[in-house]
């Protein structure tokens, strides 16, 4: 009798849904000694992620541990608890509703965040580079070297010329989830077709989160770079 009520609990345990994954984006910055102009140079103090979740529901709370992959393989992931997850809120620059719900997170631990040194000089150097949030955490997530997925791995339609980072959430060794920044006229354009087609998407650049299931892919998210 115990034997079969604990095979019965395996069985539900096994044929319980999966947790509902809420992704977002973000980026990681960094603190460290204050100068003039009041920007901060190293050495460096403490990493912070930012960054806010899309599609979840504005009634729902997210709690527990939530995974940080940089877009930079170079960079480890972070599991970091979600501290507060806000509402969303009214765009000043167009009076629209935000996509977002921003997060909350304690300070990332790890020298590596401390010692990058990030290649875009654009960008400050506390600017630690951008991110893909999951949650629930997910434990064997990390992110891929682009060189390592091939076309036949992406989204039909998208050239790997569009992809801008890769993670392999399950551990396979396979992406499946990639964040892709294309022309929103057509995702085959280069820079130079984009331009010329003009319009009213002319140009503009747009990018799109796409998970692989049993189905293929599906896509999570779509913005335009330009929105607020």
């Amino acid at each position: 009798m115990l034997r079969f009520a604990v095979t019965f609990a395996a069985l539900a345990l096994m044929a319980a849904p999966a947790a509902a994954q809420h992704f977002g984006f973000g980026w990681l910055e960094r603190e460290g000694t204050a100068t003039r102009d009041g920007a901060h140079a190293p050495p460096w103090k403490r990493t912070m992620a930012k960054g806010g979740f899309f599609g979840v529901p504005a009634n729902k709370a997210l709690t527990g541990p939530a995974t940080i992959l940089p877009f930079d393989p170079a960079l480890p992931p972070a599991t970091v608890p979600i501290q507060k997850l806000g509402p969303y809120v009214k765009q000043e620059c167009d009076g629209q509703m935000s996509k977002y719900r921003d997060a909350t997170f304690p300070d990332v631990p790890g020298e590596a965040y401390l010692a990058y040194v990030q290649p875009d000089k654009l960008r400050g150097p506390a600017f630690a580079g951008r991110t893909l949030m999951v949650h629930p955490a997910q434990p064997n997530a990390k992110t891929l070297p682009k060189q390592s997925v091939s076309q036949a791995d992406m989204p039909k339609g998208f050239p790997l010329a569009t992809l801008e980072a890769a993670f392999d959430l399950s551990g396979s060794g396979k992406a499946d989830v990639v964040r892709v920044d294309y022309c929103c006229n057509n995702p085959a354009f280069d820079q130079a077709q984009c331009i010329k087609a003009g319009g009213k998407d002319g140009a503009s650049k747009c990018f799109a989160l796409f998970q692989r299931g049993k189905a293929g892919w599906r896509r999570l998210f779509r913005d335009r770079d330009d929105a607020c």
